[in-house]
């Protein structure tokens, strides 16, 4: 089952994308939960492992970029943010 959150400040705006990110999944018939936060905090603060994370930008206090770079420095956390799909490190070189 896919695990996806998505993180809006803008409370209508989160329902707006879950909604239409559920109506996709499920035409796809595809096996999904969502979970909405309202601030980069509630999602760091979430003990949840997500396959997806759809991350507003610009979000009061704790901006989307700053929220994303904590969220990748936690361990073990699964990641879909530009670039890093796993907690996997490339090797160098």
């Amino acid at each position: 089952m896919l695990s996806i959150a998505v993180c809006d400040d803008e409370i209508l705006e989160c329902c707006r994308i879950s909604g239409q990110v559920k109506r996709i999944l499920q035409d796809m018939g595809i096996a999904h939960v969502l979970y909405e936060y309202h601030s980069g905090g509630e999602l760091l603060r979430a003990a949840r492992r997500f396959d997806i994370v759809l991350l507003d930008i610009l979000m009061e206090g704790l901006d989307g970029m700053r929220t994303a770079e904590l969220f990748r420095e936690e361990p073990c956390r699964e990641k879909a943010f530009p670039g890093e799909a796993s907690c996997e490190k490339k090797p160098a070189g």
